[in-house]
């Protein structure tokens, strides 16, 4: 997973690797006050979607429909950044910090064939890529942080109706709840589990 993305090679990433903790994080984006807060995004329990309404912590926050296109739109707006960073050959240009390699699954699904590998940018941009161990296939992952809410969503390849989101917090814990929404329709909750570096690259950190 570690060398499969198709452009990994021009990404200024932090190295050695060490992947990102909340306050390397907000110290690297200059977080301060309110911003330096971590909101956990708790699918099912402080956010829950019942296929009409969306409600975060209790109260009606919008219909699932508005909720699905949120997310489709946020992770556009990093696609586009992305996307104009290579036309222009200025993709070399963007700072990354890493924030880990994850298998991806549904929750009731103990062996995971999927893998994420993501990083974020001094400007929200989230990129990275996506690698499935069963069909050998990799695609690249592109999405954005929506700094004031925290929400990240992400889509992989060319899938702009698939969307995965989560909160950038809750990607430097071990495990991240992520819910996907298929189109505006469905969503489920799946889960993101953090692998480790290989030990190359944790004695390079060291």
């Amino acid at each position: 997973m570690w060398t499969h993305h198709p452009g990994w090679a021009w990404w200024n990433v932090t190295r050695p690797v060490r992947w990102a903790t909340w306050a390397s994080l907000t110290n690297w984006w200059g977080w301060g006050g309110y911003y330096a807060e971590p909101i956990y995004y708790d699918y099912g329990s402080s956010i829950v979607c019942d296929g009409e309404t969306v409600t975060i912590d209790g109260e009606e926050y919008a219909s699932a429909d508005e909720y699905a296109q949120q997310a489709i739109d946020l992770a556009a707006t990093g696609a586009e950044t992305i996307a104009a960073a290579e036309q222009q050959q200025a993709a070399d240009q963007i700072e990354w910090m890493a924030l880990g390699v994850f298998a991806l699954t549904d929750e009731e699904d103990g062996d995971p064939s999927m893998f994420i590998q993501l990083a974020v940018a001094k400007d929200g941009t989230v990129g990275g890529s996506y690698f499935n161990s069963s069909t050998e296939q990799t695609l690249p992952v592109q999405g954005a942080v929506d700094r004031e809410t925290q929400r990240l969503a992400f889509t992989i390849g060319e899938n702009e109706q698939t969307v995965l989101e989560t909160g950038i917090y809750n990607l430097t814990e071990d495990q991240a709840p992520v819910m996907v929404h298929f189109g505006e329709d469905r969503t489920q909750t799946w889960l993101m589990v953090r692998i480790d570096p290989p030990e190359e690259e944790q004695a390079a950190a060291k």
